[in-house]
């Protein structure tokens, strides 16, 4: 009776937290104590938690394949997988305006960086474009005022409202000569040949020109006088394009 008796009084002693680890002490039973030796790889049910507890635990087999919102650490430097410019920008938008990608996520737009945003067919003839580069963009259209000429199809016989000669307005253009209208057209022997001048002297004709001049034939300078089908895909883009000749220019 006495053993019981002093048995008890150790037992009284001892403090209630301590009581309660060691009753408690099992894997499974939902927390992972370090006391009982419990590790991720004794009880990983008890101390591995789960993937989206914020925790990325390689011992339980946690990878960012696995569990991306665990072990996906943005500012980390690297643009890692599942990671992007609208989740982590400090990792994935270090390129910045002039590495050649628009990234809206990054507040790359065409206003705060053209070089990367502009595109053809934006309707805008933004920093690098021409109209030899893209038609849709830079050459306008027949009626605003503005004859390209040639290279955008636009000449008095395509777009009168454009083209239409106008003697007086101190520009030479398409279909006045000096002969016609002194006052815009330099003259003959200049060495200097503005559009309609039709100077033999001074406009020889030029293959590579975008325009079909006299004396150039198809034979001569297919790349001017295009035809549709002949096989030859004219680089004067608003003679000739994928999209007006698929059967020549094809992408």
């Amino acid at each position: 009776m006495a053993a019981d008796a002093a048995i008890a009084d150790v037992a009284a002693d001892v403090p209630e937290e301590i009581s309660a680890d060691v009753q408690t002490c099992a894997c499974g039973d939902g927390v992972c104590d370090p006391a009982c030796g419990e590790t991720e790889a004794s009880c990983a049910k008890d101390c591995c938690g789960w993937c989206g507890d914020k925790l990325c635990k390689a011992a339980c087999g946690e990878t960012i394949a696995k569990c991306p919102k665990d072990c996906i650490v943005c500012g980390d430097g690297v643009c890692s997988a599942g990671e992007t410019a609208a989740n982590c920008k400090a990792d994935c938008c270090k390129g910045g305006c002039g590495d050649g990608a628009c990234v809206p996520a990054c507040g790359e737009t065409f206003a705060t960086c053209p070089g990367d945003c502009a595109a053809c067919g934006d309707g805008i003839c933004s920093g690098g474009e021409t109209a030899l580069t893209c038609v849709s963009d830079c050459c306008g259209k027949c009626g605003d005022g503005m004859c390209k000429g040639s290279i955008c199809n636009e000449t008095a016989k395509t777009c009168a409202a454009d083209c239409t000669p106008s003697c007086g307005n101190a520009a030479c253009d398409p279909g006045e000569a000096p002969s016609t209208c002194p006052a815009d057209c330099p003259g003959c022997g200049d060495g200097i040949c503005t559009p309609g001048e039709g100077c033999p002297a001074d406009c020889a004709a030029k293959c590579g020109n975008c325009e079909c001049e006299a004396g150039e034939t198809t034979a001569s300078c297919p790349n001017d006088c295009v035809t549709c089908g002949d096989g030859l895909c004219s680089s004067c883009l608003a003679l000739e394009s994928a999209q007006t000749c698929a059967a020549d220019c094809k992408r």
